[in-house]
């Protein structure tokens, strides 16, 4: 009686499928191989992601003299203050995380969004030519540069602020207030202007709302939303 009839076919199964997960497959480990080859020498960014950072890295370039003077304007103001004692001046920290969040969340998002929606509301047909000009590599590439543009801004802003924090404290108050005060009063005839402001209304402040919402807010969204256009827009 031959050996194989001997043997259950039960076993004789089990022991085949133990066998083949215990040995190697040569096709899946030459297959694996290769795809390890071909991600090696796959470039890290595909061709419209290289050409959009090395035009970024153009346009960056181009601006250096921006950068340069932002960066002398806060070490020069940073040095006077902390040579002052005016250290508390510093406004930086006011900026963060607001700006971040505004310019490199915020405004992107509604940025990518309108863009969509413009492809959407403006080409019924060839939608996706329209896409990949939306996403074009300059496109992406002043995006960028834009980004890192509205970073030094924030620098800029920061000093700005810590230099005007500074002031009373380097001339011991606001010694020209009045003055500005008393030209602002002949100038409206005699009266302070914010009086025709709360006159214009029968004393009920609305104006004055009104005039503080623009300052707080108002001016806030219209310079900054028009900033982060130019900056960013192609």
């Amino acid at each position: 009686m031959p050996l194989s009839d001997s043997i259950p076919r039960g076993a004789v199964i089990k022991t085949s499928i133990h066998s083949a997960a215990e040995a190697p497959d040569d096709t899946q480990t030459i297959g694996m191989w290769a795809a390890w080859a071909r991600f090696k020498a796959a470039p890290p960014v595909g061709p419209r992601a290289a050409e959009a950072m090395g035009r970024a890295r153009q346009i960056l370039a181009a601006d250096r003299a921006v950068y340069a003077i932002i960066a002398l304007h806060a070490a020069i103001a940073s040095v006077a203050v902390l040579a002052t004692g005016a250290g508390s001046a510093f406004a930086y920290q006011a900026y963060i995380p607001a700006w971040p969040l505004l310019f490199f969340g915020l405004f992107p998002l509604v940025y990518g969004m309108l863009g969509l929606l413009a492809v959407v509301h403006r080409f019924d047909n060839r939608r996706g030519l329209a896409f990949r000009k939306l996403m074009s590599a300059e496109r992406l590439a002043h995006f960028g540069a834009g980004l890192v543009l509205l970073g030094a801004i924030m620098i800029f802003h920061g000093t700005y602020t810590s230099i005007k924090n500074a002031l009373p404290t380097w001339h011991g108050g606001f010694p020209y207030d009045r003055v500005q005060a008393e030209i602002d009063h002949h100038l409206h005839l005699g009266r302070d202007p914010w009086l025709y402001l709360q006159a214009a209304t029968g004393g009920s402040g609305v104006v004055r709302r009104i005039v503080e919402w623009n300052y707080n807010q108002g001016w806030f969204i219209l310079c900054f939303t028009a900033m982060f256009w130019v900056a960013v827009a192609k």
